[in-house]
């Protein structure tokens, strides 16, 4: 250990977090064991025999029962419930608790009495508590799992509008997101069509740079092909996520701050280049070429 105001090293911080880590793991396997013994433990009545008097008490309370929501759907199945009616006809008394009696259940429940004689999981877990790491396996079963599953249009809107709206209220969260998207190659593997743009440049002998992050502008990003010695961004659009033919408006707004930065920007459809061949590509670079 380490003395009161001396720096610490490395190693003697690792080795305290090891033993913090250490502390907290076997407080978890002793939480985790008390709560497996009560699971465990068996209930007050559970194989209790039943005498034939008891049996048959049973049996002519239940002859002739219907279900208490028979008939009842929809709205009527709730309207029945806040009436207050008695839900399981031939066991009396039953209803939708009054205020009187949830005051009741709470005087009984409080200090755990309903569990006498347990110790609840997390006793002693004050400033200790911590989510338990997901082990690697269960990661690749959810991920499988959740692998060829689409996302209906509705679902997506309410997954962008949570993160706007998070984004919005954490300022600070949304810089750090932009630190870390600056050079991660998104999306890892090149599309289809950016590829065949790629190969077109490889034959002509032009050089070039793919996912160029763009710092000179306000809203930054890594461009599909950056071409240095024309000084020109080329973007290969997919029709379904850039809206053809409209494009997005953050496409737009890209566009016009790289053309007010003295760069020259060539957008192209994906159902252009699909059916696109070298030499009308070689027209549109020399175009841009003249133009420096």
């Amino acid at each position: 250990m380490f003395g009161i105001g001396s720096p610490a090293s490395a190693e003697e911080k690792s080795s305290v977090d090891k033993m913090e880590n250490k502390q907290k793991n076997e407080h978890w396997k002793e939480a985790l064991q008390r709560l497996s013994e009560d699971y465990k433990r068996p209930h007050k009545l559970k194989g209790q025999p039943k005498s034939e008097e008891h049996k048959l008490k049973l049996s002519l309370a239940n002859k002739g029962q219907k279900p208490w929501n028979m008939g009842l759907k929809g709205n009527e199945y709730f309207n029945h419930l806040k009436e207050g009616k008695i839900w399981n006809k031939g066991m009396k008394g039953y209803k939708i608790h009054t205020e009187e009696h949830k005051e009741k259940l709470k005087e009984s429940m409080t200090g755990n009495k309903y569990r006498e004689g347990s110790t609840p999981w997390n006793k002693g877990m004050k400033g200790k508590y911590t989510l338990v790491p997901c082990p690697k396996e269960k990661k690749i079963r959810i991920s499988n799992s959740l692998k060829g599953q689409r996302l209906s249009e509705e679902r997506k809107g309410k997954i962008g509008k949570a993160n706007k709206k998070f984004y919005e209220n954490n300022p600070e969260a949304l810089l750090k997101l932009k630190e870390r998207r600056k050079y991660l190659v998104m999306p890892k593997k090149d599309t289809s069509i950016e590829v065949k743009i790629q190969n077109f440049l490889k034959s002509l002998g032009i050089e070039f740079f793919t996912h160029q992050y763009m710092k000179e502008i306000e809203h930054g990003y890594q461009c599909d092909v950056f071409i240095p010695s024309m000084n020109l961004v080329v973007e290969c659009d997919g029709d379904y996520w850039h809206r053809y033919p409209t494009g997005t408006e953050i496409d737009h707004i890209r566009t016009k701050e790289l053309i007010g930065k003295g760069f020259k920007v060539l957008r192209l459809w994906e159902r252009e280049i699909k059916i696109m061949d070298i030499d009308h590509f070689n027209k549109l670079i020399n175009k841009n070429r003249s133009n420096i």
